[in-house]
């Protein structure tokens, strides 16, 4: 069992250097990048900024940085919520020429040669690994 534990730790080690040194997302910041994917892959749903915080598990502080950082790039806006004054609701801006569709293309990109290499007939069996992993991670990690 602790041999399987080491393999598994060395291979996780291993995957988040390689994902850092590519660096996926390099056309902007990392957590530029997430925010933006995750205001857009959920334009149905409002999305406050303290919805953020706790999605990125950032600190309100860092949160307000990036999300100015984000508005000052033209690729979000922030709302002050109708029913409650005190909220902000963040709106990601779509534009296909704006920075952040260039590096979600270029994500893309690097997600065709993964699967491509892997085979796509394993891509649901990947989706359900990363899903039940970050599930995990969730509730384990602090």
């Amino acid at each position: 069992m602790q041999e399987v534990n080491e393999r598994v730790l060395s291979a996780w080690i291993k995957l988040f250097i390689s994902l850092d040194t590519e660096r996926i997302p390099s056309l902007m910041p990392f957590n530029e990048a997430v925010i933006c994917n995750l205001l857009a892959s959920n334009e149905q749903k409002q999305l406050t900024a303290t919805d953020l915080c706790g999605l990125m598990r950032m600190q309100k502080s860092q949160m307000n940085r990036t999300l100015t950082s984000l508005e000052e790039k033209g690729l979000i806006e922030r709302i002050r919520c109708e029913d409650d004054k005190r909220q902000m609701i963040v709106r990601y801006i779509p534009d296909p020429d704006n920075i952040f569709v260039q590096q979600h293309e270029k994500n893309l990109k690097v997600i065709e040669r993964f699967l491509t290499r892997i085979g796509y007939d394993r891509a649901e069996e990947i989706i359900e690994l990363f899903t039940l992993i970050s599930d995990i991670a969730q509730e384990e990690i602090i």
